[in-house]
């Protein structure tokens, strides 16, 4: 009998959840600061999105900037239009606004935006996601955030038989971790999520990407129960997590 019907579906707590996905991070956005960004000189004033955050109270039109609705400690990055020469040089790249993050996790998950848990969660943090697209204003909150969001996405997606096996069509997640994590299948794991949540990545970066990922797995797979299904989605939550999350997905 297949041993996932026989256990209790998991719920990763918020804490672990994003703790495994700011741990991967670390290795994960290397390939960001090793970008190169090449200044250009900007022929309009803002490339910020124009899109306004609906109010966490009532899901309508609100202010975002008003620190009043923020959480204690944080505060809105200033949104101020470029004045000065320095100001009016941006770089070539931006990333995704709050809405930008939310619909593209919806696209390449297959979660639906109705989703009760997904869609309370957003709500929750929406003042805590990009406001727009300048990435001279992206926070590190920022990035907390849409980490929270990613792993509340994954919960979701592995969770239902149907969304992962779009995913992950040949794993089994009713197997044990001593069952299924093979070497060839932890491969597979890591580089379907990397195919399904990421963009197009260079060879270089691909596989520095893979390499830091597979270290991840064996890292999060040390004294977990081997022989519990549970433990299988967990790892591949993870890697589901480390890839949403990462900055090449949040990058324009």
């Amino acid at each position: 009998m297949n041993t996932e019907n026989n256990e209790k579906q998991s719920t990763l707590p918020n804490g672990v959840r994003i703790a495994i996905a700011i741990g991967t991070l670390a290795s994960v956005l290397i390939a960001f600061n090793q970008c190169t960004f090449e200044p250009m000189k900007a022929n309009k004033r803002s490339t910020a999105s124009k899109s306004t955050a609906p109010s966490t109270a009532t899901g309508d039109a609100g202010d975002i900037d008003s620190d009043a609705e923020l959480p204690d400690g944080l505060v809105m990055p200033p949104m101020n239009n470029p004045t000065t020469e320095t100001e009016l040089d941006q770089v070539d790249v931006g990333v995704k606004n709050f809405e930008q993050v939310f619909q593209s996790m919806v696209a390449v998950t297959g979660v639906p935006a109705t989703n009760t848990s997904v869609q309370n969660l957003y709500k929750e943090i929406i003042v805590q996601l990009p406001a727009d697209n300048n990435v001279k204003s992206f926070l590190p909150a920022n990035q907390v955030a849409i980490t929270k969001l990613a792993a509340e996405f994954c919960e979701q997606l592995v969770e239902n038989g149907t969304l992962r096996a779009v995913i992950w069509p040949t794993i089994n997640f009713g197997q044990t971790p001593t069952q299924v994590f093979s070497t060839a299948n932890k491969q597979l794991i890591i580089n379907q999520a990397i195919d399904r949540f990421l963009p197009p990545l260079d060879t270089q970066t691909r596989t520095s990407t893979v390499t830091e990922l597979t270290k991840l797995f064996d890292e999060l797979l040390t004294g977990e129960n081997l022989s519990s299904s549970v433990t299988t989605r967990k790892l591949v939550k993870a890697m589901c997590i480390s890839t949403l999350a990462s900055a090449h997905s949040t990058l324009l």
